[in-house]
């Protein structure tokens, strides 16, 4: 008889099972790792995102470096020709802008924004768009002349060093990296929230001829 009474389980035999059991520890683990997982999962892609719109928007602006090198400015307020530094200079016409007397008349440098109204700026965006950042358009295309001593020569066609440059340029991001990154750190904004912007990025070749 007091055997059987010992054999019944005391009212609180239930609550310490509960403690000492494992039941649903795998779940309470994945959900701490799930957070990780995702976040590396996210980076993966959008960083693969980044990476090909950079290496495409340098390969734009290479393009778009050697047109404008071989075409009409996409500037205005450029001289035709090279012209006579100096009246007193007894040199000929022809004479290389390199030679040791300077005869070419030293230029400001000249830089502008693509416009849709210049032919040759409308050409090279139109040309490089299926490459460019969505976000770039005929405007996001800066275009730099800049006088060079050692090109062209006295009389001929005005021949600068072209630069081109995309600046500002952005990559909508798809994923909510930036939000995932805001759990696992202190800042309230992350450079992923929103768009992620590209460096600037610029190509100079020296102009052939702009005639």
């Amino acid at each position: 008889m007091i055997r059987a009474f010992r054999d019944i389980p005391a009212p609180h035999c239930g609550l310490g099972r509960f403690r000492r059991s494992e039941d649903g520890a795998s779940l309470v683990e994945f959900s701490l790792v799930v957070g990780l997982v995702l976040l590396i999962f996210f980076a993966i892609l959008d960083f693969g995102r980044i990476g090909y719109a950079f290496v495409m928007g340098q390969k734009a602006v290479q393009n778009a470096a050697r047109m404008a090198a071989t075409r009409p400015a996409a500037c205005n307020g450029l001289p035709p020709r090279h012209v006579l530094r100096n009246t007193q200079l007894a040199v000929d016409f022809g004479t290389s802008c390199s030679d040791a007397s300077a005869p070419c008349e030293p230029e400001a440098p000249v830089t502008c924004a693509g416009s849709a109204g210049n032919p040759t700026a409308l050409a090279i965006h139109a040309a490089v768009r299926p490459i460019l950042p969505p976000s770039v358009g005929v405007d996001g295309l800066t275009y730099s002349y800049t006088y060079d001593p050692g090109l062209g020569f006295l009389g001929g066609p005005y021949t600068p060093m072209v630069t081109v440059e995309m600046a500002n340029a952005a990559v909508p991001m798809v994923s909510p990296l930036g939000n995932l990154m805001g759990l696992f750190t202190t800042y309230a904004q992350t450079p992923f929230q929103g768009d992620f912007a590209l460096p600037t990025i610029s190509v100079s070749l020296p102009a052939e001829s702009l005639e």
